[in-house]
């Protein structure tokens, strides 16, 4: 099968997923899926009841910050999320992660881990901080960053 059907089966499924209304926990695992240069994953196409999103990207080197955006802007909009995991680790190309937290604000668990992805630089850090303060509901948070090669030490104030 070639990249480009695997692609289509992918996003294909993805569309069937949406429909699912009943659905509170959503957990996918594209670990090293090297063809995905783009997150074909809308959940908002009818109102979803989901509590908890576990979605595994470690080592998907082609995706892009661009080709997160729609996964990015459905997770905005579910306010009855609880759980959120989003593992990007080794995703070399993204650059900026822009989820607005603003409707998800009842979050009380929070993991995001961005180890390795070599492109994102300390102001995207910053940014990720910054957005992840307004979150008062968390009783856990992990956010992980290490070997983020655009990290420059003493730069991250935290108060």
């Amino acid at each position: 099968m070639c990249i480009r059907d695997s692609y289509k089966q992918i996003r294909g499924t993805f569309k069937e997923i949406s429909f699912l209304n009943a659905l509170t926990v959503f957990k996918l695992d594209l670990q090293e899926a090297i063809f995905m240069a783009k997150l074909p994953i809308n959940l908002t196409r009818k109102p979803m009841l989901l509590q908890e999103i576990d979605i595994n990207c470690n080592g998907c080197v082609r995706l892009t910050s661009e080709g997160i955006s729609s996964l990015l802007a459905s997770i905005s909009k579910m306010s009855n999320l609880n759980k959120l995991k989003l593992k990007f680790k080794s995703c070399r190309r993204l650059k900026r992660f822009d989820l607005d937290f603003n409707c998800i604000s009842s979050l009380t668990e929070l993991y995001l881990n961005f180890n390795w992805c070599k492109k994102l630089s300390s102001a995207d850090i910053c940014h990720i901080f910054e957005k992840v303060s307004s979150l008062h509901s968390l009783k856990k948070l992990t956010l992980k960053f290490r070997s983020c090669s655009m990290l420059e030490y003493g730069t991250l104030d935290l108060t």
